[in-house]
């Protein structure tokens, strides 16, 4: 099991190789809430703010631009 703060580590430093499973941790970590969408769709939400991340199937990674947009929005004050 990799720890929180590696974690965090590695997708600051790589959004290119994220899946799914270590977005939703990552985002849950900075106090989002997550719900499934239709067709591969995640939406995370943590009061006001919101934003949607796709899937890239079969491989379960998630499309860069999507992780870099989560990083924007966790980093805003």
């Amino acid at each position: 099991m990799v720890s929180i703060e590696k974690l965090v580590k590695k997708i600051l430093n790589n959004q290119s190789d994220v899946k799914i499973n270590e977005l939703i941790k990552f985002m849950e970590y900075y106090g989002f809430k997550y719900r499934v969408g239709s067709r591969g769709h995640y939406i995370f939400r943590k009061g006001e703010k919101r934003i949607g991340a796709a899937v890239d199937h079969p491989s379960k990674r998630v499309k860069s631009f999507y992780v870099k947009d989560c990083i924007k929005i966790v980093q805003e004050k």
